[in-house]
């Protein structure tokens, strides 16, 4: 019966041996008497220290399983932190100063085009306008220059270690109208 109740033989043994301890101090101590049903007195007792036990292991599993929900909930509070650091605010200074490099490294009129494009909203064809050159050609140039961009923004990002998101954070960073 108490390996049935226990699922462990070994503790269902240590619980009928404390039940008969229990049964044989309780005679010698006199507080049985004359029992009537000697088998029914102990498989009482057995009931009892399994029922024991089993509370015992209830209250334990309750008390794991809530330091384990504390384990959840710090984990999803320390996730919820990381996600709230955005890249671009933590390594500003650094993002700056790969794209003022890299916008020197461009040639003029590609520098010109992304400037108009990027920080004064103009159109290809606003830009071709003043620029005295094609539309295809601003778009040509246009693309090499955000290329150059992306591949130096790249590199520093993982450098700093963002690996298989460095494509995200770079698209992020290139669509902040703060850089």
């Amino acid at each position: 019966m108490a390996r049935s109740y226990v699922c462990d033989p070994g503790v269902a043994e240590d619980l009928v041996m404390e039940s008969f301890c229990i049964y044989l101090e309780r005679s010698r101590d006199g507080k049985i008497g004359e029992c009537p049903n000697l088998p029914a007195y102990i498989f009482a007792i057995i009931k009892n220290q399994c029922l024991n036990w089993l509370n015992r292991r209830k209250r334990a599993l309750s008390i794991a399983h809530e330091i384990h929900e504390d384990h959840i909930r710090q984990i999803d509070l320390e996730i919820r932190s990381l996600n709230g650091l955005e890249v671009e605010e933590i390594f500003a200074p650094e993002i700056e100063t790969v794209i003022r490099q890299t916008l020197g490294q461009m040639s003029e009129l590609q520098r010109e085009i992304f400037r108009l494009f990027r920080y004064e909203g103009c159109s290809y064809k606003e830009i071709a306008a003043k620029l005295g050159v094609s539309p295809a050609k601003i778009d040509h140039e246009n693309r090499k220059a955000i290329r150059m961009l992306r591949e130096a923004l790249a590199r520093l990002l993982f450098m700093l270690g963002y690996g298989s998101m460095v494509g995200v954070f770079v698209e992020r960073i290139l669509s902040n109208p703060r850089f």
